[in-house]
């Protein structure tokens, strides 16, 4: 009967840990709040470092990916090479990626040192697939991982703010705002959620929000208290609802779950570490469109 017992526990622990990627434990809970983080918003060595704080995508007819939960890790190799690898699925309409929190196992230099060297064997790809001279811009979103062991310092020097806004230019009205958000612990607050109200009342007609945390769940029970607060998830949704955004972008749960409310697109996807899954989102003077790999 205690063995049954024992069993038992050590499943439903299990369970909890694989929910999703929120299981903090020991030393690994400890992290800079998230004002803290936000009151230096206003760096981008990364970003400044290729040119990418404001972005050309040319056509008005044009693509991007979302990835998240990349996980590379200093002691397995493999989360590195497929993140490498996702040059291979490029085609010539593809204009940015974006990766959507928790890029590292545990947010050591080494960790995010190799994220961004996978990224930077990326290029655009022409109509044959062949790799151009440009480079692929990859927006980086922060995650509970990516600030463990209180590593946001490193965050901060080798990427920069964990909140921003880019805008992108096109040839028509394809070009697009896009919004990333902070939600390493778990929650918006009420100024990051005033923030993007305020961004949201000047932002393109193509708009596009990234976080880590996830508005909305599954019927998995552990992963019941994964998502956002409810009393914040209200309000982003009601902020959403009446701007010109087109989708909010997540991960965490390590689950695909997307819901529409009012044409409005949420998006979780699973972990790109264990399935190498991404959505390409295409956008042009017709409307937005999604495609799941």
């Amino acid at each position: 009967m205690v063995k049954k017992i024992y069993a038992l526990i050590f499943l439903m622990l299990c369970g909890a840990l694989f929910a999703s990627c929120e299981i903090d434990y020991a030393g690994l809970f400890y992290s800079e709040e998230l004002d803290e983080r936000l009151t230096q918003a206003d760096s981008f060595p990364y970003l400044d470092g290729h040119g990418w704080r404001t972005l050309d995508i040319g056509s008005a007819s044009y693509s991007f990916l979302f990835i998240t939960d990349v996980h590379v890790a200093e002691d397995d190799s493999s989360g590195f090479e497929n993140l490498k690898n996702l040059k291979k699925r490029f085609i010539a309409s593809d204009r940015f990626v974006v990766a959507g929190g928790d890029l590292t196992q545990s947010g050591t230099r080494n960790e995010i040192a190799l994220f961004i060297q996978a990224t930077e064997t990326w290029h655009r790809v022409d109509s044959a697939g062949a790799a151009v001279a440009e480079s692929m811009p990859c927006y980086m979103v922060i995650g509970n991982h990516d600030i463990f062991f209180g590593n946001w310092s490193v965050w901060k020097e080798l990427v920069g703010s964990t909140r921003y806004r880019i805008d992108t230019r096109s040839d028509d009205a394809g070009g697009a705002t896009l919004l990333v958000l902070d939600t390493a612990n778990a929650y918006f607050g009420s100024n990051q959620l005033d923030w993007l109200d305020a961004q949201l009342k000047r932002a393109q007609p193509n708009t596009f929000i990234f976080a880590h945390g996830t508005l909305f769940v599954n019927e998995n029970p552990f992963a019941n208290k994964k998502s956002i607060p409810l009393h914040e998830r209200a309000r982003i949704v009601s902020l959403i609802d009446s701007s010109p955004a087109k989708a909010y972008f997540a991960g965490h749960l390590h689950q695909r779950v997307i819901k529409e409310i009012q044409n409005k697109q949420y998006i979780t996807l699973e972990d790109f570490r264990s399935h190498q899954n991404f959505v390409r989102v295409f956008v042009s003077p017709a409307g937005v469109s999604y495609s799941y790999f």
